[in-house]
């Protein structure tokens, strides 16, 4: 019988960590959407407005009501607007990773054809067993999300939420 052979794989703690993180700083973004539109909507109530806001679930319905507003309340051209759709457009551009974090998982990227490969697997954040994704980026065919990517993804959200709450105050 041949001796045991001793596998470590590295730990999968920080990136299921940056993954929870990932997913709050994107909830603090939903947050100031929802500042924002309770501020166009005012003199309405903003308590209302917000709640009213958050039986939407879909992120991008979210962003597609404010710019329905947007577009109504501020002519072309207008500097506020112009502000306001590029935080909505940063906000789109948040949405693909955000959804990954939703319905990705925390695994191993690359695939190892043996033992002896061991040492080149990293933690990564890959789609689900049953997506054809799965197999293209397990075994070199795509690019799976890194820890600092999804650092990065939290740091960006962090600072757009804080754009959106400056936005919402300065709305007239």
């Amino acid at each position: 019988m041949a001796d045991p052979i001793s596998v470590s794989l590295p730990s999968q703690d920080d990136m299921l960590r940056a993954v929870g993180r990932g997913i709050q700083a994107f909830v603090t973004v939903e947050s100031g959407l929802a500042f924002v539109f309770a501020s166009l909507l005012a003199p309405a109530d903003r308590g209302l407005t917000i709640i009213a806001f958050n039986t939407i679930w879909q992120a991008e319905a979210k962003i597609r009501m404010i710019r329905s507003v947007v577009e109504y309340k501020y002519p072309a051209g207008d500097v506020l607007r112009g502000r306001i759709e590029g935080a909505l457009k940063q906000c789109r551009e948040r949405l693909d990773i955000r959804n990954k974090l939703a319905h990705y998982q925390v695994g191993y990227s690359p695939g190892m054809e043996s033992i002896a490969d061991v040492s080149k697997v990293g933690v990564a954040l890959l789609p689900p067993f049953t997506s054809p994704l799965h197999a293209a980026i397990v075994w070199g065919g795509g690019t799976p999300l890194k820890l600092n990517e999804l650092t990065q993804f939290a740091e960006l959200c962090n600072a757009l939420f804080m754009d959106l709450v400056n936005l919402s105050n300065e709305i007239r």
